[in-house]
């Protein structure tokens, strides 16, 4: 929530003019993000474990603004859908990845699991800058004063910063649900398997319903006249799944089915949302307010809804011992507002 609007401001700013900002802001966040990966298995201590986490989180949100910011720049505006979708489909496809090879690798070492994490996200940040080819810039860009009140004044992009925070909020909860059914419940799929079997396995399947998604919503985004229709449909689909979870929760491969289907629900927010907040700031702002601002703004409404979503959900349940599956019901709730 500090990094993020921060970040998004001094990507506007062209400090490498007449070059942007962006590719190598991602650069630098990616590098460090990399390099905190690597060191993690030789922290001695849990302060460094610590502020090698703390390290790896500011990187990893300083990326935040300037790559969102950079899609709408490089691509035509009729083909922003369609982008967003190839996007959330690669973005799920690492989840995938992550989940499958690095997730078991570290039960073989946890030193060969960070190298690779590490190496990836350093490759890919020394890649960015030299193969994504942006418009160079003819004159510096200076943010007004008072351009982050003028924003939120808008009441459209004030609603638009609400919703982000709600529909995260959803996804927050029902992220907690399964943190705790890991750590309560020895729930498993196989035959000697664990709780951490089961977790991988639905959060896997729940990306592979949004890859299988995105690409086709993102071309829909593109053909729909009331983009926002889009982010409604999923809002629908993930308020029926998380209804049906509040009522039928006891059989663990019934949950997986809800959660392969609210990953289409998912895929319809992430797709949809993301070039429509673009859409928003250019329509009722024109050029004065710069993306990075716009997109660093945004990311305090989402990082904030881990406050209210996955603390506010476990703070519930530990409390006031409070069942797990009340988190479904507040995920419910969180979705309906949006």
């Amino acid at each position: 929530m500090i990094i993020d609007p921060i970040s998004g401001i001094y990507t506007d700013k062209d400090i490498f003019w007449p070059h942007s900002t962006k590719g190598y802001f991602i650069t630098i966040g990616l590098v460090f993000a990399g390099i905190s990966v690597i060191m993690i298995p030789f922290s001695q201590n849990v302060m460094e474990f610590v502020i090698l986490i703390l390290i790896f989180y500011a990187a990893s949100h300083f990326i935040r603004p300037p790559y969102n910011a950079l899609m709408p720049e490089v691509i035509r505006r009729k083909n922003w859908g369609e982008a967003s979708g190839y996007i959330n489909t690669f973005l799920a496809l690492g989840s995938i990845t992550a989940f499958l090879v690095i997730g078991p690798l570290i039960k073989v070492s946890l030193y060969y699991a960070a190298m690779l994490a590490g190496i990836l996200i350093i490759s890919v940040g020394l890649i960015t800058p030299w193969k994504i080819v942006e418009s160079p810039i003819r004159e510096k860009t200076e943010h007004k004063k008072g351009a982050i009140t003028t924003l939120l004044k808008r009441k459209e992009m004030s609603i638009f910063f609400l919703m982000q925070l709600f529909w995260w909020a959803s996804y927050e909860s029902i992220a907690t649900y399964f943190y705790f059914l890991a750590k309560d419940f020895n729930l498993s799929l196989t035959p000697g398997g664990s709780a951490i079997i089961y977790v991988t396995i639905a959060f896997a399947i729940f990306n592979v319903t949004t890859v299988i998604s995105s690409i086709p919503i993102g071309i829909l985004f593109g053909k729909t006249l009331r983009k926002k229709n889009l982010i409604t449909i999923g809002l629908i689909i993930m308020i029926l799944m998380e209804l049906i979870g509040s009522f039928y929760h006891t059989s663990s491969m019934f949950l997986l089915i809800v959660l392969a289907i609210a990953g289409i629900g998912w895929a319809f927010i992430l797709t949809a949302s993301y070039p429509l907040g673009a859409y928003l700031v250019k329509k009722f702002t024109g050029n004065k307010t710069p993306l990075g601002l716009f997109f660093g703004l945004n990311s305090v409404f989402t990082n904030g809804s881990i406050m209210i979503g996955a603390i506010g959900t476990a703070a519930i349940m530990l409390i006031f011992h409070i069942s797990l599956i009340v988190v479904f019901p507040l995920s419910f709730i969180f979705s309906l507002i949006a």
